[in-house]
């Protein structure tokens, strides 16, 4: 028996079902609300063509197509990622790479790269649209 549910990140609804025991979640929903795009679907089917051609055949073992419902009530099968525990490995990894390549810069600029300068408070796009 498969159970789904909404997850909230960030205010925005993120679907999610529960699969043999493991909780999955809809990739176009996060991509959505990462990248502030006004088509996800497409936004994702394209990064995954360019994933594919840089060599990341990997990523087919990662996600799964369930059966999710959709605004309109009906049901589809959806691209989704399990919830990644082996992410939390790569994410402190890709910060250490982060923080020794800011370090490296810094000094050998000898500037901060984060200043109160070049600090945002909220997202550039969210600017943006403040703006209009």
């Amino acid at each position: 028996m498969t159970e789904t549910h909404l997850a909230v990140f960030r205010g925005k609804k993120i679907r999610r079902i529960l699969h043999n025991n493991e909780w999955w979640f809809s990739i176009v929903d996060i991509v959505e609300e990462l990248t502030g795009t006004e088509r996800p679907r497409k936004y994702w089917s394209d990064l995954k063509k360019k994933l594919y051609e840089e060599g990341y055949d990997e990523l087919s073992e990662k996600i799964g197509q369930l059966k999710m419902q959709s605004p309109d009530g009906k049901y589809y099968e959806t691209d989704c990622a399990k919830g990644f525990h082996e992410s939390k490995h790569a994410e402190r990894k890709g910060g250490e790479v982060a923080g020794k390549a800011r370090k490296d810069l810094e000094k050998k600029t000898g500037k901060k790269v984060v200043s109160s300068e070049n600090y945002l408070t909220k997202p550039e796009s969210r600017k943006r649209l403040d703006r209009k």
